[in-house]
């Protein structure tokens, strides 16, 4: 245990430490996140906080068991590919054909590093699986930056879920990866939440996310975990991957790019109706808190994996009850959504939101 608590401890003091100098740093070489058709936010606002959640995690983990750390060079270096990917994304720009050979180079790292799918028979099917895995769980976490200490919140929910699973369900590399993203989120949000001062930015929401998919993959790959421990990677996570899978679907159904960028996540109709953002972003948190309660009790009460459909239902059920009223729209109103949703929710939620950072290139 003393090794967890020093990873945890060094993680928060990085994180908590770095975040004012970065954000000081933004002001003085102008790196903003502009408001703009697709934004909420009133005013520009910091957006390289996923430089403090990166330098954070990487130094808890290196501190707490550094010779397994650089063992497994994979990994790291598909953190950092991940990471300086969003990066530049969040400076320059980035096409998404880019960000999506990234992800791919991550996953294959990840498989060569040792993380497989146990129920993938063959490498190629598991090389398969693990790049969907990877670009779902980064995408759907990057579509999830949307408003006030959101991401951060949920992530913050998923990873506590991963620890509260039996230690013999992850590898040590594992555990501290789920404890480490955990204390990450717990010295981010306070910069975070709403009125937000800096935000995760694309190095930031697409880092949470491949962490979080790396402990899933972890949980897959360990032997003492049940075969279908993936699905129980999708039920903790069931909230964000439901709510990315929707758009897309929606958005390949009306024939337009699945990369295109709207305001129809689940977020954008909440804050439209009038929602707060830090209500929104505790509603969430308890939602996640409730599907990630669902897949820990399956595992430590060893009942049926049916029971993950529970997850599953509770987070459509919320998505649909938050998107109701949009689908009503008729294909018209949805063209216009973005210039009347913006002047909406700068009513409801002032200042300090942000909505997708350029969902247009989310990959």
């Amino acid at each position: 245990m003393k090794r967890e608590g020093t990873a945890a401890i060094v993680t928060f003091v990085v994180t908590f430490a770095l975040v004012p100098s970065i954000r000081h740093l933004c002001q003085r070489w102008q790196v903003f996140d502009r408001p703009d058709a697709l934004k909420i936010h009133a005013k520009p606002i910091p957006r390289l906080g996923g430089i403090a959640i990166f330098l954070g995690v990487l130094a808890g983990i290196f501190a707490s068991d550094a010779r397994d750390f650089t063992a497994h060079w994979q990994f790291p270096a598909a953190i950092f590919v991940i990471w300086f990917t969003g990066l530049i994304d969040d400076l320059r720009g980035l096409p998404p054909a880019s960000r999506l050979g990234a992800q791919i180079l991550c996953a294959f790292l990840l498989w060569q590093g040792g993380l497989h799918i146990l129920a993938a028979a063959t490498a190629p099917t598991q090389i398969a699986l693990i790049c969907l895995f990877i670009i779902l769980f980064v995408n759907s976490f990057n579509f999830l930056d949307g408003s006030d200490g959101l991401a951060g919140s949920v992530s913050l929910a998923i990873a506590v879920s991963y620890l509260a699973m039996p230690r013999t369900a992850l590898t040590p590399l594992g555990f501290l990866t789920a404890l480490c993203t955990a204390a990450a989120c717990v010295a981010f949000l306070p910069f975070n939440r709403y009125p937000a001062s800096i935000f995760l930015g694309d190095s930031g929401s697409t880092l949470l996310g491949f962490l979080l998919a790396c402990i899933g993959l972890d949980i897959a790959s360990t032997t003492a975990a049940p075969r279908y421990s993936i699905v129980l990677a999708l039920t903790i996570a069931a909230l964000p991957l439901l709510d990315a899978l929707r758009v897309v679907t929606k958005r390949i159904a009306r024939g337009a790019s699945p990369l295109s960028g709207d305001r129809h996540h689940f977020y954008d109709a909440l804050l439209a109706r009038g929602w707060a953002p830090r209500r929104l972003a505790v509603v969430s948190w308890m939602m996640a808190t409730l599907c990630g309660a669902i897949a820990v009790s399956i595992v430590r009460l060893r009942a049926s994996i049916a029971w993950s459909l529970a997850a599953f239902m509770v987070a459509a059920a919320f998505l649909d009850m938050a998107t109701a009223s949009r689908e009503k729209s008729s294909a018209a109103d949805c063209d216009e959504a973005g210039v009347r949703s913006d002047k909406r929710v700068f009513v409801s939620a002032g200042k300090g939101s942000k909505s997708d950072p350029q969902e247009g290139e989310e990959l």
